[in-house]
């Protein structure tokens, strides 16, 4: 079989070890994604610095390079990059973007942009230098056995929390998207989010479901699209797999994947208490949307995800409605934690539609 391996992860405090580039690299996946918190500007800032990023672009794009920097000046995560084929894909979330829970209000968000498309080794020719906004769309794979990546911007739309029928992507990125959908380049589209779409059962953490009529019209779009489509996901600082069957039996599982993070997790970094208090909601929380209980699809040590799609060798004469895309023979999702050990395995269900 002809295979394409690619890397995923998410939350990531550059002042952190960084080993687990090493780890990552052994996988030799064929692309990285970032899924967002890629480093944290406001890491260690005090409450008044805090306040001073708020009101002081100047000062809050300088912490912005600052981390930056440091996450490029590992000698792990640069080598990494550069046994790659191509520069990371992916986009941000609100503490690469800005700071905690920052939304399309932000004044300086264009020249966070900038320094959001450096840091991702972005060509001058690259579309997300010309638009609004860090969506892109992205074909991994060679000839007909291709993977579609549709990276989406949660924030540099997204309307303040409290405004009534709020959206996250703003009209510009949900043409983009369900034209995409409504025409896809390949069998299998993956819609990678920083935030989480199918979980509303979080206590304390940002996820689609803060927008429902957003999340409703995410969900219709993929329904509705011929290809088969994954749901990956970063933020929430534990890895978990989730599914739902949105449209009824007649439909595929829609899964969704969540890697997080690559430094921060739950588990480890945020100190003993968050760690027992996690551990506690695991037993007491329901938890509806893991399909195999509360404890079995969940990991809170620091963690990658590792995407596997697997074509049969040689010309595949079926094509799915996707454009004559090969239509892959298995599909296998994967968290691995710092050590290369997998921690959870989901298969992606690919039933004839």
């Amino acid at each position: 079989r002809e295979r394409l391996l690619v890397a995923w992860g998410s939350c990531n405090i550059p002042q952190y070890g960084q080993g687990v580039w090493d780890t990552v690299a052994a996988q030799e996946p064929d692309a990285w994604l970032w899924l967002g918190d890629n480093v944290y500007a406001d890491f260690g800032a005090s409450p008044r610095e805090l306040n001073r990023m708020r009101r002081d672009e100047e000062f809050a794009l300088g912490r912005l390079r600052e981390a930056y920097d440091a996450q490029l000046s590992s000698p792990s995560y640069a080598a990494f990059l550069d046994s790659l084929r191509r520069p990371p894909l992916g986009t941000w979330d609100d503490h690469d973007f800005a700071y905690d829970n920052a939304d399309g209000t932000l004044p300086w968000r264009d020249e966070s942009q900038r320094l959001f498309l450096d840091f991702m080794r972005a060509p001058p020719d690259d579309p997300r230098r010309r638009q609004r906004g860090v969506y892109s769309s992205e074909l991994l794979g060679e000839g007909r056995k291709v993977v579609q990546v549709l990276s989406l911007d949660v924030r540099y739309f997204r309307d303040p929390y409290g405004v009534e029928g709020g959206d996250f992507l703003g009209e510009e990125q949900w043409a983009w998207l369900e034209g995409h959908l409504r025409e896809p380049q390949a069998e299998l589209v993956v819609v990678a989010s920083s935030l989480q779409v199918l979980p509303d059962d979080k206590l304390v953490t940002e996820s689609w479901s803060d927008f429902p009529a957003s999340r409703l019209r995410l969900l219709s779009t993929i329904l509705s699209s011929p290809a088969r489509v994954l749901l990956l996901s970063g933020d929430v600082h534990f890895a978990e797999v989730s599914a739902a069957r949105c449209g009824g039996g007649d439909w595929p599982l829609l899964l969704e994947v969540t890697s997080s993070g690559v430094t921060r997790a739950t588990g480890t970094t945020e100190g003993w208490g968050v760690g027992v208090l996690f551990g506690a909601a695991q037993r007491l929380l329901p938890w509806s949307y893991r399909p195999r209980g509360r404890l079995q699809d969940t990991y809170s040590g620091p963690n990658f995800g590792l995407l596997e799609v697997e074509w049969e060798a040689g010309e595949d004469p079926r094509g799915g409605p996707a454009a004559g895309a090969a239509v892959p023979a298995s599909v296998v999702v994967k968290v691995l934690d710092t050590a290369g050990e997998v921690r959870l395995v989901a298969p992606v269900d690919l039933p004839p539609r």
